[in-house]
């Protein structure tokens, strides 16, 4: 159900539990919010949930909204002489000061030249000094009113006829929480450079425009710069020598435009997509040649250097090294994944209570290496419900980006600076050390989730749970002392 994923159980009862996003956190006043659905039906805790799960989505719009309107208005009251702490009340003190001295600067000038004893248009004459005046004044007020929120400077969006389209697609396609997010994502970016515009006036220029504005994204931007409109963050970063975004992803963007635009013409919205034939150039590298794996000897540095680590951090790691696990999928794993059946303990990889899988193909049972089996069970001993609680999903609410983000930025200070070098490396370092120890295919493409090919794979089920248990002690990891490490 779609309230699923902020639910959780507690004792007799389920609670209503969302993350709050890093931006919003110091208005908050807290990374999480609970509170109670009195009850013990997870179908009625989950129509409860509806209501909080929509007014806390457009409190954190509201806060987001706040924090843009606050970061426009500073600049512009610096320009005008305000010097003091960003607050309400002191900006309402210093347009009332500008108003007070406005009015006694025109009032002296006005005095001087009534004091000179001639006939003169003293209106006439200090017209100039009103206008300069009332133009300072006037974007005092504006940059006021952002403050104070007298009148908004980010009003309320207009639902596009893309967010429509968009609705449409989640309704028929179904898509996994992970997918709806990416397509989102490009949803807004396409908002944000276009407006509202009507799915029939999309045109192949427009597309051509967005794909080009993907590839200038940056890699590496903070979450305030991450909720600027594009053409801002764009127009930032324009002529700068920083890392735009690859090639895949800005191709992962293009693509779920081009998916919604289909959706369009199936739906006879329009006759043919114009996101038809807009292409982004291949690089010359495939996905699986531009990641390489890790080789023993770097696994035995890795295993040496996570000693030093914390136990979420080692834990993840060595869940990366010794299952081939995704990232995410270690990261959403609950104690209620970690099960046992006929005498092997394994981690049941499913997409229930919320939890995101890539494919169908992904949803396995995945033993537990015996170096490593016992140690971790030690380690979850005390866990409730996440595994891993202190992983927080990042502001676009994907629970692998901020672990993904520290891990990347480890392994280059242990030595490692390879491009083709990330945590998914360890998931091919896994099927390296499959192949090395003659594992048929079949086997460990059934251990990491893999569909595999063949006609053979579409008769019966998967490798028994013996048989991928025997499978996995078989292969050799070095990184017992570090399961152990306290």
């Amino acid at each position: 159900m779609a309230g699923d994923r902020y639910i959780t159980r507690s004792h007799n009862t389920f609670l209503f539990q969302m993350s709050v996003p890093s931006d919003c956190q110091a208005v908050v006043g807290k990374k999480l919010v609970r509170k109670s659905l009195k009850t013990g039906d997870r179908r009625i805790a989950a129509q409860r949930a509806r209501p909080l799960i929509d007014h806390w989505h457009r409190e954190f719009d509201r806060i987001r909204g706040r924090e843009l309107a606050l970061a426009e208005a500073a600049p512009r009251l610096r320009k005008l002489g305000f010097k003091e702490p960003l607050t309400e009340e002191n900006v309402r003190c210093f347009a009332r000061v500008a108003e007070q001295e406005a009015h006694w600067r025109f009032k002296i000038q006005a005095g001087k030249l009534r004091s000179l004893g001639i006939e003169i248009d003293v209106d006439g004459a200090l017209r100039p000094l009103r206008a300069e005046q009332e133009d300072r004044l006037s974007h005092i007020r504006e940059a006021v009113a952002l403050v104070t929120g007298e009148n908004p400077a980010v009003k309320p969006r207009v639902r596009t006829a893309m967010d429509d389209l968009f609705d449409r697609w989640k309704r028929e396609a179904r898509p996994t929480p992970n997918s709806t997010r990416e397509c989102e994502y490009s949803v807004r970016r396409f908002r944000e450079m276009f407006g509202n515009v009507e799915i029939r006036s999309i045109t192949k220029p427009m597309v051509r425009q967005f794909r080009d504005a993907m590839l200038e994204v940056p890699t590496r931007i903070n979450n305030e710069e991450a909720a600027m409109p594009l053409p801002k963050l764009l127009e930032k970063y324009h002529g700068k020598n920083v890392d735009r975004s690859s090639v895949a992803s800005a191709r992962k963007r293009l693509s779920f435009l081009k998916t919604l635009l289909t959706t369009a013409v199936d739906a006879g919205i329009i006759e043919e997509s114009p996101a038809d034939g807009v292409k982004i150039k291949d690089d010359g590298a495939k996905p699986d040649q531009a990641r390489r794996a890790f080789t023993y000897a770097e696994l035995e540095l890795i295993g040496r250097k996570l000693a030093e680590k914390d136990d979420t951090f080692r834990w993840v790691t060595i869940l990366g090294i010794t299952t081939g696990c995704r990232l995410g999928e270690i990261a959403q794993l609950t104690v209620n994944d970690v099960q046992s059946e006929d005498g092997v303990m394994f981690l049941s990889i499913n997409a229930a209570d919320g939890k995101s899988i890539k494919t169908a193909s992904s949803v396995r049972r995945v033993p537990l290496h015996p170096d490593i089996k016992q140690s971790f069970l030690d380690f979850i001993k005390k866990k409730k419900d996440r595994i891993f609680p202190d992983i927080q999903p990042s502001a676009n609410d994907n629970i692998s980006d901020l672990i993904s983000k520290r891990w990347n930025h480890w392994r280059k200070n242990i030595g490692f600076n390879e491009k083709g070098l990330c945590f998914h490396s360890l998931r091919h370092s896994f099927k390296d050390r499959c192949r090395e120890a003659g594992i048929a295919e079949e086997i460990h493409d059934a251990l990491t989730g893999h569909s595999g090919g063949g006609v053979g794979r579409r008769y019966g089920g998967r490798p028994p749970l013996r048989v991928l248990a025997d499978a996995v002690a078989k292969l050799k990891f070095p990184v017992a002392s570090a399961s152990s490490a306290q």
